[in-house]
């Protein structure tokens, strides 16, 4: 019978075999998948609604205040009424339609951007490391082994807690990368137990690193 091919532990340095699990430190044979997820679009619902109401006040003024704005000046006195452009004021009133739906367009447009930037940051932890990558069509990737972990917290404002979503910050000994800001996850303290729990295995079989 041939003898499977050895390699060294990754947590232990134990030789052990190559496909398999390590005798000592039980180390999983291969990287398994713990949580994956994107940043929570409910993070948008402060944003809808901050855009609703800046819609509800455009209209207001357009469809209400502007047509009226040549008696409400008249009526502050004649001086007033004399230096008063009403023809500028006239042309404005006949385009009330043409900025409610500039600004309309463009507030969209916010939401929009705001939401694609949202949808491009993606967490995966695994047994032996969390992975995040930010971007769409540029993208940044962020890689933390496990065993470099030092310390995670978590953030949550009042609306965040409200929706369910947070922010874990992560302190690891990587000198390229020691601080790791993950927004607007899902559930995040139920994640950041999961990632306590991996790092905790991971660290188990080692000495500490300061």
């Amino acid at each position: 019978m041939q003898t499977p091919p050895m390699v060294p532990c990754p947590r232990c340095s134990a030789p052990k075999a190559r496909d398999g699990a390590c005798p000592r430190c039980g180390a999983a044979a291969s990287d398994q998948l713990i949580w994956e997820g994107r940043a929570s679009l409910r993070a948008m619902i402060p944003a809808i609604f901050r855009a609703s109401f800046m819609l509800a006040v455009v209209h207001v003024f357009c469809a209400g205040l502007l047509p009226r704005s040549a008696e409400w000046l008249c009526s502050l006195g004649p001086d007033v009424c004399r230096e008063t452009d009403f023809v500028a004021l006239e042309r404005l009133a006949t385009h009330a339609n043409t900025i409610q739906l500039v600004i309309a367009l463009l507030i969209a447009l916010s939401l929009l951007r705001r939401a694609w930037r949202l949808s491009g940051t993606h967490v995966r932890l695994s047994s032996q490391r969390l992975v995040h990558r930010h971007g769409h069509l540029a993208r940044s990737v962020h890689e933390i082994d496990l065993r470099m972990l030092r310390d995670s917290s978590l953030h949550q404002s009042t609306t965040q807690r409200l929706l369910g979503i947070g922010t874990l910050r992560l302190v690891s000994r990587d000198p390229s990368h020691p601080i790791l800001l993950l927004h607007n996850l899902p559930e995040p303290e139920h994640l950041r137990e999961q990632l306590r729990a991996a790092s905790y295995q991971q660290t188990s079989a080692l000495p500490w690193i300061a």
